[in-house]
């Protein structure tokens, strides 16, 4: 997801492959359609898959209300409405070389907070909380 964060706002709704090491490969589209992607990946890379994820960062302008509770911490915070928007998800599909991953759920997984810096032009297009100064995230 941070790799996501540094694109500009052209790049950040193009489906593609982003190479994250040398080897290391990654399926990326912010598609909410209910369609399917191949990708090929040679035999000397791999892939990390996530058929959703939500990067919540914070701090975000005041005018979006965008603020943990008196004493709730910030991981806490962004775990707990990250939550939001992973749960609704009914029927997720995985399969790797034609074969159904089952238990999805079993494989779900959450962050520690960590800091990133993103584009600040994506502000404008894709998460209104970019700044360009260091974030929190999780």
């Amino acid at each position: 997801m941070k790799k996501i964060y540094t694109l500009d706002c052209e790049q950040v709704f193009q489906p593609k492959m982003l190479t994250l090491s040398d080897k290391v490969m990654a399926p990326f589209s912010l598609s909410l359609e209910n369609t399917s992607e191949e990708h090929t990946i040679n035999k000397d890379q791999y892939v990390l898959l996530s058929p959703s994820a939500v990067l919540n960062d914070y701090p975000c302008p005041a005018e979006f209300e965008f603020e943990p509770a008196e004493g709730q911490s910030l991981e806490d915070f962004l775990k707990e409405t990250a939550t939001e928007y992973i749960d609704p998800f009914e029927k997720i599909e995985v399969y790797i070389d034609g074969i159904e991953i089952y238990e999805l759920m079993k494989y779900r997984l959450s962050t520690d907070l960590f800091y990133f810096t993103g584009n600040p032009d994506l502000a404008e297009c894709f998460d209104p909380c970019v700044t360009g100064a260091s974030t929190g995230c999780n």
